[in-house]
Order: C-alpha cells, then sequence, then structure tokens
C-alpha cells in the first residue's frame, strides 16, 4: 500500500479545502469545497473560539463591462438631471427625460471630471471649455413604483403608482 504525500486528500474523502489560518498559528479548518474562501472576496476569520466571520474585503470587479470596448483609457463625470454619471465613449446610459427625439444629438456641458490616458482633470464645480456629446437611443419609461400607505385601525389607505419618464442616450465622444 503507498503512503500518501503530506497534505495530500485519500482518493475517497469528500471534496474539502483546507485554509491559511493554521499559518497564523490557528489549527487548520476544513471547509467543504463551495464554501472554501477564496482570494479577493473576502477571506474567513476567526473571532473568539468557535465563531467564524467572513470579512468585508472589497469584491474584486472586472475593469468596465461596456460590451466590446474595455481598453477604455478616457472617461468622464457629467451631471445630468440631478444625478451624475460616469461615461466613456460608447457607452449607453439611462437618463431623466431630455428634450429631443430619437437620433438627435445632445451636449452635455455639466462635465464635473474628466480622467484622460496622462492627467486628469477636475471642475470646480464644472470644467470649463469642455463637453460631452451622445445622441438619444429612445424615449422610455421606467418601472412602476407603488407608494402604498396605511394607517392602521383607522380605515385609512392610499395606493399610488408612479413610472418616471427616462432618456436612453449613447455617448458619442468626449472633449472640447
Amino acid at each position: 500500500m503507498r503512503s500518501m504525500a503530506e497534505g495530500a486528500t485519500p482518493p475517497n474523502a469528500p471534496n474539502f479545502a483546507l485554509t491559511k489560518l493554521h499559518a497564523l498559528g490557528n489549527p487548520p479548518r476544513l471547509y467543504p469545497g463551495s464554501l472554501a474562501p477564496r482570494f479577493g472576496y473576502g477571506a474567513v476569520s476567526r473571532i473568539g473560539s468557535h465563531k467564524l466571520q467572513r470579512s468585508r474585503s472589497r469584491a474584486v470587479f472586472p475593469s468596465r463591462q461596456i460590451g466590446m470596448n474595455t481598453e477604455i483609457t478616457m472617461f468622464a463625470v457629467i451631471k445630468t438631471g440631478g444625478k451624475q454619471y460616469s461615461v466613456a465613449a460608447e457607452d449607453t446610459i439611462t437618463v431623466m427625460t431630455l428634450v429631443g427625439e430619437p437620433g438627435d444629438k445632445i451636449i452635455f456641458d455639466n462635465v464635473l471630471m474628466l480622467v484622460g490616458e496622462t492627467e486628469t482633470k477636475l471642475g470646480a464645480p464644472f470644467l470649463e471649455g469642455i463637453s460631452v456629446t451622445g445622441e438619444i437611443v429612445a424615449h422610455g419609461r421606467g418601472p412602476k413604483v407603488i407608494a402604498f400607505k396605511k394607517r392602521r385601525r383607522q380605515n385609512s389607505k392610499r395606493k399610488r403608482g408612479h413610472r418616471q419618464d427616462l432618456t436612453t442616450v449613447r455617448i458619442v465622444s468626449l472633449g472640447v
């Protein structure tokens, strides 16, 4: 009968993974394969003598998911409709209703920040002479939101629905 190497699992053993806690002086713990801590998504730490807690480390996100254009080196932060949006060329964003027909060009003058390949420009509050150009793709409405209010034991209730008017805009270019 062959002897097993140090740290190897027997062939008929369930799928378990050892944590790196034993490297810190803690006894090794076994977790089922699906519960094993993964690098970058929160490691399991030991609190007290018997409780385990997931640390709140930041998750690792891919850079930007904008369809096929993943080599983006320039983006801007614009303000429209009381909200701020981080946009890059060829992005599609949904904003509050804008005046215009699908196919019309829109110029966003309220640019808060512009990040280029070599430099970053910050406005106080807006950048002068820099704009973002977009094209209206479609007009639509958001999902229905229900505002239901009830005063208990008063035979009083109110149900009110709302759908926000929205515009989908494709960003064409950034810059001067």
